[in-house]
Parts: structure tokens; sequence; C-alpha cells
């Protein structure tokens, strides 16, 4: 789901020499890491820790969506949550096919078909029934890839009979490697598209540019940075549409951009976005308030924040709060 996320020549040498049934690529997790699933250790009722993954549909269910969204991002209680210290998983995994085939068809001799089916079954990720214009719930049976390959290392770490087996297969090496990738080096292989911004960013903005050998790569422009995005941005709604996000906010420029929090639907293509900013109208996706470009600039150029890119003709705008009301008055403050 992302332009770049492909693997390395390098993580498939690796993967071979360490003679790993899988290598789980992950990454430092950000502000912009808000849909996926963390990646780190589980306590089993044994006291054993293993790896595990916790998506936010668990979360939600475990009544720990709060908790979830601070992982890594946030400090909590001064040490369960350390800020640049929460694996994020990328959903790329190289497989050993040579071992694992080996592998699996000793466990499906050795355990049969059913006991086998229920090892290589990923952990059911439980979500709300849907019900469709019959009445009829619709049950989601969805398992994720990460939980796969997690919940099989597990079984194999702490099963003795799999431990055995796999032992013979692969001489003794370790069954799964996780490979981090540093916020400074995740755009190389991880540009994911999770909302309707996160493509217009790849593709309509200064933040990253194709290059001349590829048709579909994407290099950034300030590698290890991300925008945070916030309000209605990350929501259903308006700005779940690509033709209104397009057209809302057309070709801009977002390198200097830190965070962004949008409360309501408006135009204003074509612009400069700097620093942090949140922007809160009355408009509605049938009638989406048009920023008026003029009055804009003069409002931000009183308070001495924002200013006019002759050369460009491109209207600059950073670190600023815009409130638009029902009456089409503007309200402008400063963000630090």
């Amino acid at each position: 789901d992302g332009f770049n996320n492909f693997v390395s020549p390098e993580m498939v040498g690796f993967t071979k020499e360490k003679k790993a049934a899988f290598t789980m690529i992950t990454t430092t997790r950000t502000p912009a890491d808000q849909k996926g699933g963390c990646v780190g250790g589980k306590i089993r009722e044994d006291g054993t820790t293993v790896p595990g993954i916790m998506e936010l549909a668990q979360a939600r269910e475990a009544g720990q969506e709060d908790l979830f969204n601070k992982l890594g991002l946030e400090e909590i209680d001064g040490q369960f949550s350390e800020v640049g210290g929460q694996y994020f998983n990328t959903n790329t995994v190289l497989m050993n096919g040579g071992l694992l085939h080996t592998f699996l068809n000793r466990v499906y001799r050795d355990f049969g078909e059913v006991a086998y089916n229920i090892i290589v079954t990923p952990e059911h990720i439980k979500k709300p029934p849907k019900h469709n214009k019959d009445g009829l719930a619709l049950i989601s049976a969805e398992g994720a890839l990460g939980s796969l390959v997690l919940r099989l290392a597990e079984q194999v770490q702490t099963n003795p009979q799999l431990q055995d087996i796999w032992k013979e297969v692969s001489g003794g090496s370790a069954f799964l490697q996780i490979v981090n990738l540093g916020p400074e080096d995740r755009d190389e292989f991880f540009t994911p598209i999770k909302t309707t911004m996160d493509y217009l960013i790849l593709t309509h903005t200064d933040k990253y540019y194709t290059p001349h050998y590829s048709r579909s790569k994407k290099v950034s422009t300030t590698p290890g940075e991300v925008v945070a995005l916030g309000g209605d941005l990350v929501k259903d709604g308006y700005w779940a549409n690509v033709k209104n996000v397009i057209d809302s906010l057309g070709h801009c420029r977002m390198s200097e951009l830190i965070s962004m929090e949008v409360h309501g639907a408006f135009i204003c293509p074509n612009v400069e976005w700097r620093g942090k900013v949140e922007i809160h109208v009355p408009g509605t996706a049938e009638q989406p308030t048009v920023l008026d470009r003029i009055l804009l600039y003069q409002l931000l150029k009183d308070i001495k924040i924002s200013q006019h890119d002759i050369d460009y003709d491109v209207l600059i705008i950073k670190n600023v709060r815009i409130r638009v009301n029902t009456e089409g008055g503007y309200d402008v403050t400063p963000l630090s």
C-alpha cells in the first residue's frame, strides 16, 4: 500500500544468511503512524515474553485506544512508553521459501491437518459487525499478516515439538528476525498510503519527487520528517475522498509542514504550508468554505506570521490557527 514498499537485496541476503523463516520489517513509530500495528513484547500467562503485535481494532476492543495512540509518541508513567522507542509494523515481511516449505511440510506430517491449520492461522481481529440492507450482520473474519508471522514465531518459541522440527530444518537459527528502520531510513522502503492526505503528500507536494530512473519510486526531500495529520483529515467524510482533497489543496508545498489539523471542509489550493497549522471552518461536504486568500494574507501579514512569495505567487501559511465562523468572519492566532 505504498510506492516504496519493496525489499532491498541486502534484506534478502540478510534473511538467507541468518537462515530465518521470516524477517519482519518495522519502523520507529512517528505521529503519522496512526493506522497500523505496534510490534513489541507480549507477556504470556506463564510469564514468558514473546514477540507480539497489537492493532488499533484490538486496542479499541480492550478499551485501550487512547493508550495505543500514545505508544512511542508520548511518555506514559515515566517508563511505559518511550518517545521514539515503539516499533511499528510496515506490513513488509520476507519469507525464506526453502526453509518454510520444508518446515511446514514436517509440521503437517507430524501434527496432522487439523492441528496444522490451527498452528498457521493468524489471530482473529475482532471488529463490530456491519449490517447490510436486509439487516443481516456481516462479521469480518480478518487476520493480519503480522499476526500470522508473530503467532507462528510464538508457537515455535514455546512448543518443544515445533522447536525440535525447526532446529532440525534450520540448524538452530532464529525463526524470526525483526529489522527496524529508523525515521531517516523509512522513506526508502515505507511510504504508506493509509489516508487520502498520504496520497496527496506523495503525489501533489514538494515533499516527494519521482527520480528519473523510476516511474513509481518516490524520494523524500525531507528524510526522516513526516507530517502529523489530525482532525477531519483522518476521519471518514469530506477529506476521505481523493478528489475532494486534490480540489481543496491542489499542488501545494509541504516540505516544511510539521502538523496539520482540520475541522470542516474548505478550499484553498496551491498554498505553501509550514510549521503547525490548524483550520476550523463551518464548511461541509456539500458546501465547503472557500478561504478568502486576499483577506487571509492581510490578516496573517498583520500578525507577522506569513509572507507572500512574489517569485512564485504562492501564499505562505505557517504556525497559525485559522477560524472562520458561520457569518464569514475570520480569526487568526499564532501557534508556537
